[in-house]
């Protein structure tokens, strides 16, 4: 008995030890306004969301709706290093859907499922302070957008060789940016480039001679030179149920100062029970030597697109996707 009463006492002491000299590193790191050293090395996180609706419908009334399967997906990532002066931080985002509209029967599996959304994202951001408890950084930003899978005509997911319209790296954007980066906390940064590198590539020959996928000379590979302003802001509300992450990205060519490109996500996550919640996505994209559909009533018919609807540049391109997610931390 008295060996296990000074068992207990002994991990005591040591447990009391342990948590005595945390606490006195955490004073001193205070006293010193050095707390941020607490959080140094790598912080890593991912998470992914997935989502389904489906609609049947039996005998339709005129004027009904039709039968609907949809799947959706998103999968993210971060990484973040710290370690004296030294800021890298590191994201990756994909997301999928896929959409079959029509009716219910022999017919609808003959109906191809169309594309909802494609985007992959990765960017990676390098700064080192420029003080010893560094807010202003000197950095070094790198981004790069392309997606998965190839695109057909009426944005289906199968078709003739000549009827792809796009693809993956067709197109690739990326950009690297060189720069000043303020960073005050964790939560906000905005880094300026007065020589950000942007590159634009389209991996098949046929496609690049449209001119329809971010390129102006029908060329496989084209890069401009100009500024860039990358702003971003992330925080947790309500006991960190609540996250919400954004980011702005603009970059305007020197050849055309006028024609600025905007890139602008946002990411809404609610937390409802040990890791699973809510999420909403949105991007907002412009890029006036990009070709989108539009809505225009007094349009021509075109074959490929249903009534009231064109192609078109010069518009503003909104993605929005809701899902059920589940993240994990690690």
């Amino acid at each position: 008995m008295f060996k296990k009463l000074l068992l207990v006492a002994s991990v005591a002491v040591a447990t009391t030890s342990v948590t005595f000299a945390q606490a006195t590193k955490e004073e001193k790191l205070k006293e010193k306004g050095d707390l941020h050293k607490l959080e140094q090395g790598w912080t890593k996180k991912a998470g992914l969301g997935l989502g389904m609706n489906q609609i049947g419908v039996i005998n339709p009334r005129v004027g009904g709706a039709n039968d609907q399967l949809g799947l959706n997906g998103v999968l993210t990532g971060a990484a973040t290093y710290k370690m004296g002066r030294m800021a890298w931080d590191n994201v990756g985002t994909i997301q999928y859907g896929i959409l079959k509209n029509g009716v219910l029967g022999a017919a609808f599996a003959d109906i191809p499922f169309v594309k909802s959304q494609d985007n992959v994202v990765l960017a990676s951001k390098f700064g080192y302070g420029i003080t010893e408890k560094p807010v202003l950084f000197y950095s070094v930003a790198a981004n790069f957008r392309t997606q998965l899978t190839h695109t057909y005509t009426g944005s289906t997911l199968s078709g003739e060789p000549g009827t792809r319209n796009s693809g993956f790296l067709a197109p690739a954007i990326f950009t690297i940016a060189p720069g000043l980066d303020y960073k005050p906390n964790d939560n906000f940064s905005v880094m300026f480039s007065p020589a950000t590198f942007r590159g634009v590539i389209i991996g098949e020959e046929r496609l690049a001679k449209l001119n329809t996928l971010g390129n102006t000379n029908g060329q496989a590979f084209e890069s401009q030179i100009g500024a860039s302003l990358n702003a971003g802001y992330k925080n947790d509300f309500f006991e960190k149920r609540v996250q919400f992450q954004t980011g702005l990205n603009l970059f305007s060519d020197y050849a055309n100062l006028s024609d600025v490109k905007v890139d602008w996500m946002t990411a809404t996550k609610v937390n409802i029970f040990k890791g699973f919640g809510i999420g909403l996505n949105t991007n907002l994209y412009y890029d006036k030597n990009v070709t989108v559909i539009a809505a225009d009533k007094d349009a021509p018919l075109v074959p490929e697109l249903p009534k009231g609807y064109k192609f078109t540049k010069e518009r503003v391109q909104f993605i929005e996707g809701f899902f059920v997610t589940y993240d994990r931390t690690f």
